[in-house]
């Protein structure tokens, strides 16, 4: 068929001695989610102290 390439990455060519994209975008997207993941459970901790505080400092008074 003419035109036709065979293509392992959509809209990329294959060339030899590239690193495997896929792979690499993979691992990306999974250390990203990772630290996504990381800084949303430091957030939450985080405001349940601050809470915790505000609602001792409330029922002081």
């Amino acid at each position: 068929m003419p035109g036709f390439e065979k293509r392992s990455v959509p809209g990329e060519k294959a060339v030899i001695g590239e690193p495997n994209r896929r792979v690499d975008d993979l691992l990306g997207v999974r250390m990203d989610l990772t630290w996504f993941i990381l800084v949303v459970g430091a957030n939450i901790a985080l405001l349940s102290v601050v809470v915790r505080q505000l609602s001792k400092r409330t029922s002081a008074r």
